[in-house]
């Protein structure tokens, strides 16, 4: 019906069935079978390295503002807590998906509050692991009233 529409040929009910004719359905069949196989498979290399570099990135951001590092140092420093402590930044960062998974099944509006939450983890996480357990007089200045 498409390829008739296509080239302005007149579309008929018949032609519903004519996917069933000539072999048609079966080689559609077989095409879809392929191409699911292959998107399936694209799609576990896709998630596989997603996660990898996730995991590797995990602690960029918060050493940019405990350590007040620029991106280029933050990268090195993450990739070498990662590699001293990949079991715990696995750990991490699955306890972080799973918040955030929790906050968006609840219909997106509970990231809301995963988002925040995985984010103060996040920074705790990354001062106990580099060592960090303190706020640097240089980053931040508090007044008392």
């Amino acid at each position: 019906m498409a390829v008739k529409g296509a080239r302005n040929e007149p579309v008929e009910i018949n032609d519903v069935f004519q996917g069933f004719k000539d072999g048609n359905f079966i080689r559609s069949w077989i095409y879809m079978i392929i191409y699911l196989v292959v998107l399936g498979i694209a799609g576990q290399i896709h998630s596989i390295l997603s996660t990898i570099v996730g995991i590797v990135f995990i602690f960029g951001l918060p050493l940019l503002v405990i350590k007040g590092y620029d991106g280029v140092d933050a990268v090195k420093e993450t990739f070498e807590i990662v590699k001293e402590n990949p079991v715990e930044a696995i750990i991490i960062y699955v306890i972080i998906a799973v918040l955030n998974v929790i906050g968006a099944i609840a219909l997106l509006i509970g990231l809301l509050i995963t988002a925040p939450l995985s984010q103060i983890f996040l920074a705790g996480a990354t001062m106990d692991i580099s060592g960090e357990t303190h706020q640097s007089s240089e980053s931040y200045v508090t007044e008392t009233v």
